[in-house]
């Protein structure tokens, strides 16, 4: 169960508890009023969702009366940021002696720590591969407007997308970076760093530090690199800003939390493409207090701009989609 939380883990854990028990009242409890659930081919038509409380006890009592025995072993369960993958072995039947085993597997929303949304698939592979899309989608909300080279990239450091700003700063198309190295483009003697910030990603999760780039046309920049891995299941965010744009004089940026705890919950949803007014809105507040949450974040990021500021907060595991 990677970095999942208590209050996360407690809530799945009930909500798995109470199906087992056939306790629909409790189970659906454990659901926020405008949940969504989208289960698998096997147990309802293709296309088929349930909304609401009422929608999810519609749902238990057809499968319940269909299948008398009917249990879901205790689930796998991981982290994919916004949304948590569940895979477990369900056991299905008209009774116990004559019940078949299939394994399922399910994405989570947990919203104000209830189950929002539940997405059934018949494989963990179909499962990450619909979260990688929702993720991939979001990604691009911010980094197609971003002025700072943002760029997904594999275990090895080969670019999978980038933003327009990443092109300008190697001088060459997204097509011709995709399947290309990050280290193809940096001077020899900074390689050797810069597989150790990619090692870093690995074993910390994130990673800042001073480098170089080469472009195309053998121009070099200082850059200063920050990254955080699994952003997407399976590629990593990496942000590249100008060597002046480091925090503390020395090239690194401060460890440890920056944005307060109302911040982070505005540039979270701000990472998520929701608008000032959007945000005020959602969280209940005017929105000059929006304003004045974005403007003290930018500066405790030490950033240009709220989209750097975004950046720099998704890259250095201030905030997670």
């Amino acid at each position: 169960m990677s970095d999942l939380s208590a209050d996360d883990l407690a809530v799945l854990t009930r909500y798995f508890d109470a199906w087992n028990r056939r306790d629909v009242d409790e189970w659906v409890g454990f659901t926020h009023p405008d949940v969504e659930l989208v289960p698998t081919a096997f147990w309802s038509p293709p296309g088929t969702s349930y909304y609401g409380h009422t929608g999810l006890r519609t749902y238990a009592h057809d499968l319940f009366g269909r299948f008398p025995y009917l249990r879901a072993e205790p689930p796998e369960l991981r982290d994919l940021g916004e949304r948590i993958l569940g895979c477990a072995t369900v056991v299905a039947g008209t009774d116990r002696a004559s019940a078949t085993s299939r394994r399922i597997a399910c994405v989570f929303t947990i919203r104000d720590g209830r189950v929002y949304r539940v997405e059934g698939y018949a494989t963990e592979a179909e499962a990450l591969n619909a979260a990688g899309r929702q993720s991939t989608d979001q990604f691009r909300l911010l980094f197609k407007s971003a002025s700072d080279a943002l760029f997904l990239t594999d275990d090895a450091g080969v670019f999978l997308d980038a933003n327009a700003a990443t092109c300008v700063l190697i001088g060459m198309s997204v097509d011709q970076l995709c399947g290309r190295a990050l280290f193809e483009f940096m001077p020899p003697e900074v390689v050797d760093r810069a597989k150790k910030l990619l090692r870093d990603v690995h074993e910390q999760g994130q990673c800042n530090g001073e480098l170089e780039i080469v472009s195309r046309d053998g121009e070099r920049q200082s850059v200063l690199l920050r990254a955080k891995a699994e952003f997407v299941p399976g590629c990593h965010l990496v942000l590249l800003t100008p060597d002046s744009d480091a925090s503390n004089g020395d090239g690194r940026s401060p460890s440890g939390p920056r944005l307060t705890a109302r911040e982070h919950e505005v540039f979270r949803l701000l990472a998520l493409g929701k608008t000032g007014s959007e945000i005020a809105e959602l969280l209940v507040l005017s929105p000059h207090t929006v304003r004045s949450h974005v403007e003290n974040g930018i500066a405790r990021l030490e950033a240009r701009n709220r989209l750097q500021a975004v950046a720099i907060a998704l890259t250095s595991g201030e905030i997670k989609l």
